[in-house]
């Protein structure tokens, strides 16, 4: 009991039948017998021993108890099992600004896996080396399944970082891994160097302004110059038609002065005719 383990484990092995008083040998046996314990048979025959499972290759073997009286002895089947696999190291990956200026703050992320799975480590510390070969310590905040957070104030102090992890894994396995980060000083800029970057600006706009008014004047001029023209014509167009109406009405009057010429005339000869009639007709009266 069991019927299958693993090399050097231990199992009982349980015999009945046995002769009493006699002692029991117990092997493995796969061509050879090899010896793992005895034990003495009880009154009754029964015998208990616990052994270690020898250094057989995986695969079936058999369990033989011989008595000592060499009366008696039994067979049963055992199953000697791989070894386990050897247990994984953890795995790891820290990641960070690659630059920053004093004063910054940098965050740092510890990615950590085992077997290619994110995994929680029973424990997680790091450093930070200084470009002056001070060393600090991290704390580190879980955040998620295998992963870890610290927050470092970065010194007035340029150069290279170097950041170093080292995690352990419930297998009570550990690694480490590096990051390395650099510090460099905030540019300056001179008074005057931005005085005159300031003036160059201005100076710029002001031109590209002026050009934006000549055009404008200039498109105003044009915009003034068609507008006296369009007027100018307008007037000029105005004063023909006036003319030509001028015209279509003394036309008309003296059409109509000379009808009433005509026909005053026609009236008078008439006029004129009548009276000769009449005075024609009184006269051939009298004669």
């Amino acid at each position: 009991m069991p019927s299958q383990a693993q090399v050097n484990s231990t199992v009982t092995i349980v015999g009945t039948g046995f002769a009493a008083g006699e002692t029991a040998s117990v092997y493995f046996q796969i061509t050879t017998l090899v010896p793992v314990g005895t034990a003495p048979v009880s009154n009754n025959g029964f015998f208990s021993v616990q052994v270690v499972v020898p250094a057989f290759s995986p695969g079936p073997v058999n369990i033989v108890a011989q008595g000592s009286s060499g009366k008696t002895q039994a067979t049963a089947p055992f199953t000697i099992l791989p070894p386990p696999p050897p247990p994984s190291s953890p795995t790891l990956q820290i990641t960070g600004a690659s630059t920053l200026y004093p004063g910054q703050t940098q965050l740092i992320t510890v990615f950590t896996y085992l077997n290619g799975t994110p995994t929680d480590m029973s424990s997680i510390s790091g450093t930070v080396l200084l470009p002056t070969g001070v060393t600090q310590s991290l704390s580190f905040l879980h955040v998620a399944t295998g992963e870890y957070q610290s927050v470092y104030l970065v010194p007035n102090i340029t150069g290279t970082y170097e950041v170093t992890v080292t995690v352990t894994a419930s297998n009570g396995l550990s690694t480490s891994g590096s990051f390395s980060f650099s510090v460099i000083p905030k540019t300056t800029i001179t008074t005057s160097t931005f005085n005159t970057t300031i003036f160059s600006s201005i100076s710029s706009e002001i031109a590209a302004l002026q050009s934006g008014l000549s055009s404008l004047q200039s498109a105003l001029s044009s915009l003034a110059s068609q507008t006296s023209s369009a007027i100018s014509a307008l007037s000029s167009s105005l004063s023909s038609i006036a003319s030509q109406v001028s015209a279509s009405f003394s036309s008309l009057s003296s059409r109509e002065s000379t009808l009433e010429a005509y026909s005053l005339g026609a009236l008078i000869i008439a006029f004129i005719a009548l009276i000769v009639i009449i005075y024609g007709v009184f006269v051939r009266r009298r004669m």
